[in-house]
């Protein structure tokens, strides 16, 4: 297949484009990348901004809120005189995956993406 073979699909504008790596697995923290161009006398500079889908955010903000709201619950339940710690870890627990999972997941598609541009483009910097 054509598609599978492309490094990423886009949408290309006159000096203003949108690109997503194509990648044969799934990651919902695949970062959507707007990017444009600006010409300085023979020189010109790639600009990069990355983003995450809005329904990805949103999930991650409801959850985020919930599970914090549960932690905050637990804390406000707990008998400080005879504590039962194990009523806060489980929320603790989610609440710190649900912050490093969007973290390590976008972060590593991120950098697999400007290395790969930086290749394709044969460029020595990127301004992120």
């Amino acid at each position: 297949n054509h598609q599978k073979s492309l490094p990423f699909e886009d949408e290309l504008g006159w000096d203003v484009f949108t690109i997503k790596r194509c990648i044969q697995y799934r990651n919902s923290f695949l970062p959507k990348i707007k990017g444009s161009l600006e010409t300085y006398q023979t020189k010109t500079k790639i600009i990069l901004l990355f983003s995450l889908h809005p329904f990805v955010l949103i999930f991650i903000l409801f959850w985020l809120t919930m599970v914090g709201a549960f932690m905050i619950l637990a804390l406000n339940m707990m008998d400080w005189d005879n504590p039962e710690y194990e009523m806060i870890l489980i929320p603790t627990g989610m609440f710190f995956a649900g912050l490093a999972m969007p973290f390590l997941g976008f972060g590593y598609e991120k950098n697999k993406a400007v290395q790969l541009l930086k290749d394709i483009l044969n460029a020595r910097t990127f301004e992120q």
